[in-house]
């Protein structure tokens, strides 16, 4: 056996488990927590319809770099991968940013939501706005994917589940706003609760991360005596 390799054990798996079945969970479980916020805001049915189309075309987008969660866990370890994966996240998320925003810009919006979805046109109006709040999470997930794979790779789940809960009480702050002042469409609040709790679930899977990927682009070394202060930690 490898020196690293270590015997599974029902309390390991279920170590490692939970926290990841958490995550989802506690992320669907925002969807509920945005509507039920919009119903109590000005314009809640035009909200409401709205909504799904700015989520699912956002993910749409989104979902580019979901699998890329993966392909971090799965090469991370081999050679000098963290390098090229850490330039091929910042590409990716660039290119998919770029792709995102043309389509905010040129009439294919008007092609996707009047056209293709019939929205009528206060719909329309609803939505490109709320898809212009949102126009930095397609980004993001490749550098979320890209975070989550490396502290995957060493068996460190709580950072995520950390992030996630954080994500739910940045959103849960800011739809409480909304709902206490009512000065603005309900969408607005939705869709600037879901992309600024992203974004700060970003920032703090960067953080936490740090450490990981600074050993994964040593020598190794270099990389070998960070391993051994993370596992002692």
């Amino acid at each position: 056996k490898q020196a690293d390799e270590e015997e599974l054990t029902w309390g390991g798996l279920w170590a490692f488990y939970v926290p990841l079945a958490m995550t989802p969970f506690l992320l669907i479980a925002a969807q509920p927590i945005i509507s039920t916020a919009m119903s109590r805001m000005n314009q809640p049915l035009d909200s409401l319809a709205a909504w799904p189309v700015v989520a699912g075309l956002t993910f749409t987008f989104r979902s580019l770099g979901v699998a890329f969660n993966e392909v971090v866990i799965s090469l991370i370890a081999r050679g000098e991968s963290a390098k090229l994966l850490a330039r091929f996240t910042r590409r990716a998320s660039i290119i998919v940013s770029l792709a995102f925003l043309l389509l905010l810009i040129t009439p294919l919006h008007e092609f996707l939501l009047e056209t293709a979805f019939a929205l009528p046109h206060g719909l329309h109006e609803l939505c490109h706005v709320g898809l212009w709040i949102c126009c930095l999470l397609p980004g993001l997930n490749f550098y979320q994917s890209w975070y989550m794979g490396v502290l995957l790779s060493k068996k460190k789940t709580m950072p995520i589940v950390e992030s996630v809960v954080l994500f739910l009480l940045v959103a849960a702050g800011v739809l409480s706003w909304g709902v206490m002042i009512d000065n603005e469409i309900g969408l607005y609040y939705g869709a600037a609760a879901y992309a600024s709790a992203m974004a700060l679930r970003t920032l703090w899977l960067q953080l936490r991360s740090r450490s990981v990927r600074k050993a994964f682009q040593a020598q190794p070394e270099e990389a070998t005596q960070v391993f051994n202060q993370l596992a002692a930690n």
